[in-house]
This record gives C-alpha cells, sequence and structure tokens, in this order.
C-alpha cells in the first residue's frame, strides 16, 4: 500500500503501470467510505495494495540479496522514511478536531487508537473494537491505519523470513513462500465464517494477499521466466485482470465474505495486471495515463488522509453528510494528498535532506509524542470537564450495568447469574438476549429492595425460545445450545415460579437490526429451506416450544417485547446536537413514529397474539410506555435520557420496564391479568 514510486529501489525499474495500479486501489476505497453505491466492493482497494506492495518490496529486497547488498538497517530506515513523515503529519491534525468536536469516550477511543496507531497495532485494536456494542466505525478517524499495521507487522518478519530461507539455499525461497500463500488463503476462508472480525484485520488470514505479490516480485527479480505468450495474449491477460479488479469493486459489497476466497479475484486481477500489463499494450495504456500515474503517486497521502475527512464530517454533522459535502471531501482528499506528497512525502525521502540518523531520531520522537497524547488522554477519561455541563449529563447517562453472561457448559454444570439480594432459592428467572442483559440492574435493585433473589441467563444475539438458532458467525451460533440448555434448567427448577422472557424479538422475526449489516436466517429442526419468510415460522414454531415447556411445568410467563429501535446512539446524538448546534431536543425526523414501531414489530405482535390463544404470559409492553404521542419518547419525565444508544436502556429507561414487570410479578396467574 505504502511502497511509493519515488523510494522504489534503483535496481527496480520503473512502472507507471503500477502507479496506476495504485489510483485503481485508492479511489475505489475513498469513494466507497464516502458512502456512494456505486463502488460497493470499492474495500477491495485495500486487497489490490497489498499485492502491490508485496510484489515491490520483494522484488527490492531480493534483488538486493542477489547482488549481496541487502541491509536490514537500510531495508527498515526506507520504510520509515517511506511511512511515518505523512502519517505522523494525519495523526498530528486530527488532534485539534478531535479535541474540538469528540465526546469524551470517543476522545478516549481515539487516544488508544494514536497510541496503537505509532506502534503498527491498530489492526489489533480495531478488531477487538468490532463488537456487539461498539460505536460505528465510520466516526473512527484512524480505523484505515489497520491495513499499514498489517503491511508493517509483516515486514517486520518477512526480510527476516528471507534472509534464513535463502542462506539455507535461494532454491527454497518460492516453495517456502507458495507454502505460506496457500496455507494462509485457506485459513482466512475458514475463519472469515467463524470470526470474521480476525479474518478482516489480523495479519495471519492476510498474508496470502501480501504473498501474492511478493510471488511474483520473488520469480521474476531471481531470473524466473513466465512461460512465453505473445502481445494478444498478455494484452488479453492484462484485460482480465482488469475486469476481475471492476468484478470485485462493482460486484461486491459488504455481506460478501472477506478475505475468503473471494479475495482471490482482486488479488487475482492484481497479479495479472503486474505480469502482463505493459507499456505498449491496452491495460498498459490505461494505466500509464497521466492522470491515473498522477493519482498514483499520491494515493498514500490520499489513503491517510480520506478517512479522517469522512469521520469528522460525520461527526461535525450530526448524522450523514449530504452528497454534495461527500464529493466536496473526495475533492479536499486529494488535494491534501497532493500537499502531502509534495512537501512532505517527496523532500523527506531525499537522503540529502533527511539523513538516516535523522529518520530513526523523527520516529522514535514522533512515536513518543503521539504515545504521550494518548496517555493523556486515556487518564484524563477524554477531558469531559472541556464541555458544557448539559453535555456531560446527556452523553452519558447511567448505563445498565452488572451484566452477567454464562456459557452451555455453566449452565449445565448449574453455575447460576443471581441478581437481587442473593437469597436462595430465587422464585423468577429471566431469559433473553441483551435486552434481558440491560433490565438487570435496575432489576436487581428493586428485587433487593423486597428481599428477593432472580436467575438470570442472557447472552447477545440470542432469543429466548426453544431451538432455534442461527449460524451466523456475527450473530451468535452458540446461542441455540446455550438457551435450550437455560430452559430446560430453569423448567426444571421446582423453586422458580415466574419465568421473564425479554428480547430484541424482532431481530429473530426478521433477522436484522435497523442499520445492522447481515441479514441472520434462523432455523429450528422442523426448518427445510432458511429464508427470510422462514424466519417468521422458525420465530412462531418456537415460541410455542417455549409456552408448552414452561407452562408444562407450571411457571407464570411475563413477557418483555421489543424497544423503539434508534438507528444511531440517543445519547450522543443528543450531546452532539447540544455541542454543536445548541439544540436540547431531537429533530423529527431522527424520531422512531408510532408507525415505524409497528411495522418493526409487526410479525413477532402478532405471534404474540396468536400462540396459546395469547392467554399463556403476561405481556409488558415498551409502546404503551413509551409512544403514548405519536413518537416514542426518549427522555423521561425528569430528563433523563432513557437509552445507552440505540436500543438499549439506560439505568432510568431500565426502571420504567422494571416497574411493569414489578406488577407482572405482583398480579394474578397471567391467564387473569390484564393485558
Amino acid at each position: 500500500m505504502n511502497e511509493g514510486t519515488g523510494s522504489v529501489h534503483a535496481a527496480l525499474r520503473y512502472r507507471p503501470e503500477v502507479d496506476g495500479l495504485r489510483a485503481l486501489a485508492v479511489v475505489p476505497i475513498i469513494v466507497f467510505h464516502a458512502g456512494f453505491n456505486v463502488f460497493s466492493g470499492g474495500y477491495v482497494g485495500v486487497d489490490i495494495f497489498f499485492v502491490i506492495s508485496g510484489y515491490l518490496i520483494t522484488s527490492i529486497i531480493v534483488g538486493d540479496l542477489g547482488k549481496g547488498g541487502f541491509s536490514l538497517k537500510k531495508f527498515y530506515e526506507r520504510r520509515a522514511r517511506r511511512i511515518l513523515p505523512a502519517l505522523f503529519v494525519v495523526v498530528a491534525a486530527c488532534i485539534p478536531f478531535a479535541w474540538l468536536w469528540m465526546l469524551p469516550d470517543e476522545l478516549e477511543d481515539f487516544g488508544k487508537s494514536v497510541a496503537y496507531v505509532a506502534v503498527f497495532l491498530s489492526n489489533i485494536l480495531f478488531h477487538k473494537q468490532s463488537g456487539y456494542f461498539d460505536t460505528a466505525t465510520e466516526l473512527k478517524p484512524l480505523l484505515h491505519t489497520w491495513s499499514l499495521a498489517v503491511e508493517e507487522q509483516y515486514y517486520l518478519l518477512f526480510p527476516l523470513f528471507v534472509l534464513v530461507v535463502w542462506k539455507l539455499g535461494r532454491c527454497f525461497l518460492i516453495p517456502a513462500l507458495a507454502a505460506i500463500w496457500l496455507a494462509s488463503l485457506l485459513y482466512a476462508h475458514w475463519l472469515v465464517f467463524i470470526k470474521p472480525e480476525n479474518a478482516y484485520f489480523l495479519l495471519p488470514s492476510r498474508i496470502w494477499e501480501i504473498l501474492t505479490g511478493a510471488l511474483i516480485g520473488a520469480w521474476t527479480t531471481m531470473g524466473h521466466r513466465l512461460p512465453a505468450v505473445g502481445p494478444a495474449a498478455e494484452n488479453a491477460l492484462g484485460m482480465v485482470g482488469l475486469l476481475l479488479i471492476a468484478v470485485a469493486v462493482f460486484g461486491f459489497d459488504q455481506a460478501t465474505p472477506f478475505p475468503s476466497l473471494y479475495a482471490l479475484v482482486p488479488c487475482l486481477g492484481t497479479a495479472l495486471l503486474l505480469v502482463f500489463a505493459k507499456p505498449h499494450n491496452l491495460p498498459g495504456r490505461l494505466l500509464g495515463t497521466r492522470l491515473a500515474v498522477g493519482v498514483g503517486l499520491v494515493s498514500y497521502s490520499a489513503y491517510l488522509w480520506h478517512q479522517p475527512l469522512f469521520a469528522f464530517a460525520r461527526i461535525r454533522s450530526v448524522g450523514a453528510p449530504g452528497a454534495t459535502l461527500e464529493l466536496a471531501l473526495c475533492m479536499a482528499t486529494f488535494l491534501l494528498a497532493w500537499l502531502t506528497w509534495k512537501y512532505v512525502e517527496t523532500p523527506l525521502r531525499q537522503r540529502a535532506r533527511l539523513t538516516p540518523k535523522a529518520v530513526f531520531a523523527l520516529g522514535i520522537s514522533g512515536v513518543a509524542v503521539l504515545l504521550l497524547f494518548a496517555s493523556v488522554s486515556l487518564r484524563s477519561g477524554g477531558f469531559p470537564a472541556r464541555l458544557p455541563e448539559y453535555v456531560r449529563l446527556v452523553y452519558a447517562p447511567r448505563p445498565a450495568s452488572g451484566y452477567c453472561t454464562i456459557s452451555e457448559k455453566e449452565v449445565l454444570a448449574g453455575v447460576t447469574c443471581v441478581i437481587g439480594a442473593g437469597r436462595a432459592p430465587a422464585e423468577v428467572a429471566i431469559l433473553g438476549d441483551s435486552h434481558a442483559m440491560h433490565l438487570s440492574d435496575a432489576l436487581s435493585d428493586t428485587l433487593k429492595e423486597r428481599g428477593k433473589s432472580a436467575l438470570i441467563y442472557s447472552q447477545q444475539w440470542c432469543p429466548p425460545l426453544v431451538d432455534v438458532g442461527t449460524d451466523m458467525a456475527r450473530k451468535n451460533p452458540g446461542c441455540r445450545a446455550f438457551m435450550d440448555a437455560a430452559l430446560a434448567t430453569v423448567a426444571n427448577n421446582e423453586h422458580v415460579k415466574i419465568v421473564v422472557l425479554a428480547a430484541e424479538w424482532s431481530n429473530y422475526s426478521t433477522g436484522s437490526r435497523w442499520g445492522d449489516p447481515g441479514t441472520a436466517l434462523y432455523s429450528d429442526r422442523l426448518t427445510e429451506k432458511k429464508s427470510l419468510d422462514e424466519n417468521v415460522k422458525v420465530f412462531e414454531r418456537g415460541l410455542d416450544r417455549t409456552r408448552s415447556l414452561l407452562i408444562g411445568h407450571g411457571k407464570r410467563v411475563i413477557i418483555v417485547k421489543s424497544l423503539p429501535e434508534y438507528a444511531y446512539s440517543v445519547p450522543k446524538y443528543l450531546a452532539r446536537l447540544a455541542m454543536v448546534q445548541g439544540a436540547t431536543a431531537l429533530p423529527p425526523e431522527r424520531l422512531v413514529s408510532q408507525q415505524q414501531y409497528r411495522e418493526r414489530n409487526s410479525a413477532a405482535t402478532n405471534a404474540f397474539t396468536q400462540s396459546g390463544d395469547a392467554q399463556w404470559a403476561t405481556i409488558v409492553d415498551p409502546y404503551s410506555l413509551m409512544c403514548s404521542t405519536p413518537y416514542c419518547q426518549y427522555l423521561d419525565s425528569k430528563g433523563n435520557v432513557l437509552y445507552t444508544d440505540g436500543n438499549h436502556l439506560s439505568y432510568a429507561g431500565a426502571k420504567l420496564i422494571v416497574q411493569e414487570i414489578m406488577r407482572g410479578l405482583d398480579s394474578a396467574p397471567a391467564t387473569q391479568a390484564a393485558r
């Protein structure tokens, strides 16, 4: 990605078509991150960069080894000279805007990302942050540095590996690289369906992409020749390479498993162009145009600038910037890239301007400054004192904390999570997903006041239904076994008299949440073919099985229906509105209407109404509590924010629901309860 033309070793012939390839990589990335759908697979530009980088760096290393002139010190000096100056400039430029516009937790996260960027470990940080409650990725100014971290981790190890193999015998180099290439590819394809965040961000599943270019660089630099093909075949194969990249850029999207075998499409396309695009044929001439080469020359700086510009614009705009602003930001990206390339990258690559000793001194000093900023940001908690009091109160409502989650094995072993007074035996059990978790704190306090306890069995993305689950990695494929064990345990617990089922039910009847990528297809033992239509049937059958199990064991049941859901974090949106515009209320277009709620929850509501003649459970309905006006409320009567994000309750919000649950606990049997 970041081995620029100006730093290519003298032994490596300059190829303008390689700069054109960089343009083919960076433009789709920028347009994709700007939010334009024309390049739905624009993220594959990173894979193109990986292949190019592997080709260039390996050509340099093997070329120097062949002449007996390779030096690790000089290699790392070139990397530092190439990477650090522009990176330091961009990160430093981000800091004032982060101070002005970021909320405290965001500034903390930003400070942490600065620290990880400084030591080229940001891919590890961002893979950890891709969890269930993570902040939207488009608001992270340094998210894109994960790919730089992958490359630098690779190049920390790769020269050492090549040196060892070279001493054993240079004839082993190509087979060794090919073996690692195949192992990494197969590992990536397996991992993407098990732990997609690991597959996307971490080095082991990305090595094969860099090695795709490395194999070409090593093969050609060591003097091997590819099978001879005529000019017509070269031209055709080069155009196939362009076609493969186009297929990935225009045909892939965020639902494409990546980097799996699908990633072979852009990587092999890039490989074909590296081998067959020549100045005299059509693909070479297309890539070698003045515009393409010019964009390629500034591609590293353009890549560095684009994400901070988009992220800070979204933060400042309190939402998605319009198409006009996004287009302007794309143009600003290339203007800043050109300035950085001309006045930072190019001068500092020249040894006359910056000696090797100065390069290392600059690198160490820059890293130290970034780590100092990160440390102060984290220790201060994101400098909350810089914000007005109202903003501080709104953005951080008291969360529903104290979550307790256990595994299927722990359930079977008799391990329980107990809330409330902690006295045994508990007469109440609550089961569900994160929407059961966020009730636990308020429910525990209320039960404690009464000297009572409850058991809680919960996991994220886990419906409290018998034999209902999904294989989708992001949606808890282990839920089915856990919840079946939990429901059976509760049903057979003679002390438990009342079972509370709480979940974001619409997730499971529809397979998705507003604004959440990827639709989950749910199944049970009767499912013949997974589909969105079948999701509703699976949901209904699961509800009937759960009813039969619990009622058959003499349990009273309380069902807490789904909340009104927002496609953004309510407290953060309110706080940012106050910071930027001085507003203290959400605009109507950002609210959830009664109609939206009913449409979103219609399938689940119908299932509850029809199941067992609707007389087997007491219903706690957040709709009746929070949607008494045409728009559902997000503040209580005292002005407390009811949410901690877009669909999870704060402590104040949980108290509203818990009050209704307690009425259900105190009421007559469910068949006589008011509905």
